[in-house]
């Protein structure tokens, strides 16, 4: 990768005058295709996937410079890339482009036990720097001819046309009073709005129509274009004294707290229907660290509490038409499997049971159950299965313990197993057999937890929601 940089800088980022261009700050670029473009206060990113294999491109505008470029380059690389454990030397050129100096600094790092290549350019002059960040987890070049097809379609204006003041473009935020038509690609981004209770980041995807998920210990986050959903992993909290309804403690106790709104409004239920009631509320809330208003949005729904900020009440309706809509997105909270990454042992559990009463005295008859356990051990390409448990009348309940052993494959979200042994542990009986089974897997978080989700392709009712050990 760092060979495509090295020959972008060297061509001096020569485009092709026939070229449909566009611009950005001090840059200017050949829009191409497959790459998904998304507007920030103060950068603009274009994002690449390819099977297992991406690359993020982020054009970041110009501010003031540090007084020389080694200081500037080294200011763009301590703020752009402290996400990032380095896992080798920082190796850096200088050039010269259109009366910028140009410093390429690259090095390897992993994010969240993912290597990948990092690669920053910082264009320097006397009142200003900008620069432009590459990266990506490609180092099976993959994705090269994309990449360098974009880079080499990047341009820099010449620095005699710059000044500072005439980088520093300020991003309005629209709101309820100076809103007239939707602009769904208006520049301002869900990256710019806040997430009240901000949790470090674990793990992160870009979804195929453009969502771009973030998973924590207390939330997934998901964005695109100008839309944020966060789903919080609790819901209210709970008050056990009050009779208010879901979504007014989930204000109460939550919202109210980054959020303030002289009233809200709550989704008009029927009043008779008890069964199918929304738990959903919106107004428009200045959020109170920065004084700035959004329009906000939320449902309490399946033991979550979904909130949707965005700036203004026609863009959200625009993505979610019904409160119901916002809690679907929990369909996003999926993240790919690796060999690596499902190493270990994974177990589930399951119980249910059922007081029998007699049908014409109505005397108790007992309690039917049936509970079970799983153990999916995943070493190297080998898989062990084991399961046990028990089901029927408490007192002559039949147990069953078995354990199942072969080897596996996986690819991001498609799992194969294919097992050559079974051992009835009861009898202390092992035979052989032959039996591959196609399974969808994914990662989900919730509370303070990863699960690894597993579902048989072919009997799509027999699902695993299994935890590490």
């Amino acid at each position: 990768m760092k060979t495509i940089m090295l020959l972008i800088s060297l061509s001096l980022f020569a485009i092709s005058v026939n070229a449909r261009v566009d611009s950005y700050d001090i840059f200017t670029f050949t829009p191409q295709p497959g790459w998904q473009r998304a507007d920030y206060a103060g950068n603009v990113q274009f994002t690449i996937q390819q099977g297992n294999s991406w690359a993020i491109v982020g054009l970041y505008r110009s501010v003031g410079t540090k007084g020389n470029a080694a200081a500037d380059f080294e200011f763009d690389w301590n703020d752009l890339t402290r996400q990032y454990q380095l896992t080798g030397d920082v190796a850096t050129e200088q050039n010269e482009v259109n009366g910028w100096q140009m410093i390429l600094g690259t090095a390897t790092g992993s994010i969240q036990g993912q290597q990948v290549n990092i690669s920053v350019l910082t264009f320097s002059a006397s009142t200003s720097h900008a620069s432009i960040v590459l990266i990506n987890n490609d180092f099976s070049n993959q994705l090269q001819e994309q990449i360098g097809a974009f880079m080499a379609g990047v341009s820099v204006v010449d620095a005699s046309t710059i000044t500072l003041s005439n980088s520093q473009v300020q991003y309005p935020i629209q709101t309820a009073d100076n809103y007239s038509t939707p602009d769904m690609n208006s520049g301002i981004s869900a990256n710019s709005f806040p997430t009240p209770g901000q949790q470090p980041v674990l793990e992160t995807i870009m979804m195929d129509d453009g969502w771009f998920v973030e998973a924590t210990t207390d939330y997934v986050q998901y964005s695109r274009g100008d839309m944020k959903v966060i789903q919080y992993f609790f819901v209210s909290p709970e008050d056990p004294d009050s009779n208010l309804p879901d979504e007014d403690l989930f204000w109460r106790k939550f919202l109210a707290s980054f959020f303030d709104a002289p009233n809200y409004t709550s989704y008009p239920n029927d009043p008779y229907d008890f069964l199918n009631k929304v738990e959903s509320a919106w107004c428009y809330a200045t959020y109170n660290p920065s004084g700035v208003p959004y329009f906000i949005k939320w449902i309490v729904k399946d033991g979550s509490s979904f909130l949707v900020i965005t700036t203004n009440e026609t863009i959200s309706n625009a993505y979610f038409a019904h409160p119901d809509d916002i809690a679907a997105m929990n369909r996003y909270n999926n993240f790919p499997v690796d060999q690596q990454s499902i190493q270990g042992e994974w177990t589930s559990s399951n119980f249910g049971g059922a007081q029998m009463y007699e049908v014409n005295t109505g005397n108790y008859a007992g309690m039917s159950f049936a509970s079970g356990s799983d153990r999916f051990t995943f070493s190297g390409n080998n898989l062990n299965i084991f399961s046990q448990g028990a089901s029927g009348m408490v007192g002559t309940a039949r147990t069953y313990q078995i354990e199942r052993s072969g080897t596996f494959s996986v690819n991001a979200y498609s799992l194969m197993a294919k097992l050559t042994s079974r051992t009835d542990q009861m009898t202390n009986t092992t035979t052989p057999e032959q039996e591959q089974t196609w399974y969808y897997v994914a990662f989900r978080y919730a509370k303070n937890v990863k699960v690894l989700f597993m579902q048989n392709k072919q009997f799509t009712g027999l699902t695993y929601n299994l935890v590490r050990k």
